[in-house]
C-alpha cells in the first residue's frame, strides 16, 4: 500500500508559524495579550495514543450516572481517535486544520455540556471534607476535573489541548458562578455588565485569583457589543439579511471568508483592515487566528488606538469571530452573540451581522484584486508540465474548487437563499463525491453516524462529516482528501482545463 504524503499545506505551515511567533511574544506580555494556544513547540509532532491512556478513572463509576459515564467514555474515544488519525503529523499544523474546518467547536460544546451535567450534581452533593466551605468544595471539584480532563489537556505531543484549553477555563468559571460563592453583577455604561465581582469569598483559595488573572471576570463581548450596537438599527440590518435569518447570513459570510483565506493569509497585514463601524465610535480590525475562532477582532475608539493594539498584540476587549460567523468573548468563548442575554436593549445578533458584513466587504476587496487569470495560467501550466508549484498550488486548488462549485446546479432552498449573499461558491459534498467516483474511481460508503467514507485502492479511507443533506466542503478539506487518496493536484486541476 502506498504511504500517504505527510507534507502539509503551505497555508497550514504559514499559519502555524504565525501562531508560534505570536504565542512566544504573548508569553512575555500582559494577561490580555492575544495568544493562540497553549505552549507547543513549532516542530512538535503528534504521537499515537498508548494503551489505556484514554481510560476512565475508577472513581467515575461511583460519582456519575450511567448516561454520564457512557458519554464521558465516548468523548475519550473521540480524543483518542483524533490523535491516532493525525499521529506523526505536525501538532501546530493540524491545530490550524481542525480550527479552520470547524471541527473543534462541536467537541468543545459536548465536553462543556457534560461538565454542566456532572458538576451541577456534584455541587449539590455535600462532602464532609469540604467543612461547608465553598473554597474547599471548589478545590475538590477542580481536582476531579483534573483527573477527568485536565490530565489529558497537558499531555505532551497530543491534540488534546486544542479541545480542552477552553473547557478547563469554562469549568473554573462554572464552579465559581454556580457554587455557594455569591457573585453579583457590577453594572456601568448604561447597564452593560463589565465585571463580575465576588462579594462573599473566603481568603486563601486560588480559584478566584486564577479566574481574575485569566480575564474571565470581565464581560468582553458585552463591552464590544456596547461599542458597536448603535449600527444595528432595523433599517440597516433588514436589507442585509433579505430573506435570511441572522445565523444563516453569518454562516454564509464566514464560509465566504474562509474560502478567501488561502489567498489572503500570506503576509497579511491586520492594520490594512481597520475600519469604523458606521454610526458608532467603534474602530475595528481583523486578524486571522485559530483559537476559539477564525479571527481576532481588535477594537478601539480611534484608528490610532487600534493600530497600537495591533502593534503590541494586545486588546482591551478580547473578541473573536468563529467559523460560523458568531462573535464570541475571547476569554469566555462559551459566551456568544447568541446566548449573551443580559442586555435586552442591545440587538446582539444584529450588531454581529453588521460587524461581519463590514469585515466581509473589506476582505473581499482584497480578494477582488487578485489576478485570477494569472492563477488559471499557473493551473494550466502545472497540469501540462505535470509539476506542482508550492507557491501557487493552494491558490490554484481554491480557484478550481470555486469553479467546480459554480457548475453545481443541485441546491436546496436554504442554499439558494444564501447565493445573493455569497461572493464565492464552495464545493458541495454531493458534487465532490460524484467527481471522485467518476474521475478517480473512488468508492463512497456510509460511515459511522452521519459520516461518509471515501476509499481509493491503495490508500487509506477518508472520513467526511455529513450533518446536512448536501453540506459545503471547505477547500482545505478537499486538499487533505486529495492528499490522502493519492490524487495529485495536477490531476485535480485537469478537471477545469477541458
Amino acid at each position: 500500500m502506498t504511504t500517504p504524503d505527510k507534507t502539509q499545506s503551505r497555508q497550514w505551515q504559514i499559519e502555524a508559524d504565525r501562531i508560534a511567533a505570536f504565542d512566544e511574544a504573548a508569553a512575555t506580555s500582559n494577561d490580555f495579550a492575544i495568544q493562540n494556544s497553549d505552549a507547543v513547540d513549532r516542530d512538535e509532532r503528534i504521537r499515537a495514543p498508548e494503551i489505556n491512556e484514554y481510560a476512565a478513572p475508577a472513581f467515575l463509576r461511583k460519582t456519575s450516572t450511567k448516561e454520564e459515564f457512557d458519554s464521558y467514555c465516548e468523548i475519550l474515544r473521540e480524543l483518542e481517535s483524533v490523535n491516532l488519525e493525525y499521529a506523526d503529523e505536525s501538532t501546530r499544523e493540524i491545530e490550524v486544520y481542525l480550527a479552520v474546518t470547524n471541527q473543534v467547536r462541536p467537541v468543545v460544546d459536548r465536553i462543556e455540556q457534560w461538565c454542566v451535567s456532572y458538576f451541577s450534581r456534584r455541587l449539590n452533593c455535600d462532602n464532609p471534607r469540604d467543612h461547608a466551605d465553598a473554597g474547599a468544595q471548589y478545590d475538590r471539584l477542580t481536582g476531579e476535573y483534573n483527573k477527568l480532563f485536565g490530565r489529558l489537556a497537558t499531555t505532551p505531543r497530543t491534540l488534546n489541548y486544542v479541545f480542552l484549553h477552553e473547557c478547563t477555563s469554562f469549568l473554573q468559571w462554572f464552579l465559581l458562578v454556580r457554587s455557594d460563592v455569591a457573585v453579583a453583577d457590577a453594572f456601568s455604561l448604561e447597564g452593560v455588565p463589565l465585571r463580575l465581582q465576588s462579594i462573599a469569598r473566603g481568603p486563601g483559595n486560588g480559584g478566584e485569583l486564577l479566574v481574575d488573572r485569566l480575564g474571565m471576570w470581565y464581560d468582553h463581548l458585552a463591552k464590544f457589543l456596547h461599542l458597536v450596537h448603535a449600527a444595528a438599527s432595523p433599517e440597516v440590518v433588514k436589507p442585509l439579511l433579505g430573506s435570511m435569518q441572522p445565523t444563516e447570513f453569518l454562516r454564509a459570510a464566514a464560509a465566504d471568508i474562509q474560502e478567501m483565506r488561502p489567498f489572503l493569509v500570506r503576509n497579511f497585514d491586520a492594520s490594512a483592515t481597520i475600519l469604523r463601524i458606521p454610526g458608532t465610535d467603534g474602530f475595528v480590525a481583523w486578524d486571522w487566528c485559530t483559537q476559539f475562532g477564525i479571527a481576532h477582532v481588535f477594537a478601539g475608539t480611534s484608528e490610532r488606538d487600534v493600530l497600537e493594539l495591533i502593534a503590541t498584540r494586545t486588546t482591551r476587549a478580547p473578541v473573536v469571530i468563529d467559523a460560523v460567523g458568531l462573535l464570541r468573548d475571547g476569554k469566555k468563548p462559551w459566551v456568544s452573540s447568541v446566548n449573551e442575554n443580559r442586555m435586552p436593549q442591545v440587538p446582539c445578533l444584529g450588531a454581529n451581522v453588521v460587524v461581519v458584513n463590514e469585515f466581509h466587504q473589506i476582505l473581499y476587496s482584497f480578494f477582488d484584486q487578485i489576478d485570477l487569470d494569472r492563477v488559471r495560467w499557473h493551473r494550466k501550466h502545472q497540469s501540462v508540465q505535470e509539476t506542482f508549484d508550492e507557491s501557487t498550488g493552494e491558490e490554484v486548488l481554491a480557484l478550481t474548487c470555486h469553479e467546480l462549485a459554480e457548475k453545481d446546479e443541485e441546491l436546496v432552498d436554504s442554499q439558494k437563499r444564501e447565493l445573493p449573499r455569497r461572493r464565492i461558491r464552495s464545493l458541495r459534498q454531493r458534487r465532490l463525491l460524484t467527481l471522485l467516483q467518476d474521475s478517480f474511481g473512488c468508492e463512497v460508503q456510509q460511515g459511522k453516524g452521519s459520516e461518509v467514507t471515501v476509499y481509493r485502492a491503495g490508500y487509506v479511507k477518508f472520513r467526511l462529516g455529513r450533518h446536512s443533506s448536501n453540506p459545503e466542503v471547505p477547500t482545505v478539506v478537499v486538499q487533505r482528501l486529495l492528499q490522502k487518496l493519492g490524487i495529485s493536484l495536477c490531476e485535480w486541476f485537469s478537471l477545469c482545463n477541458d
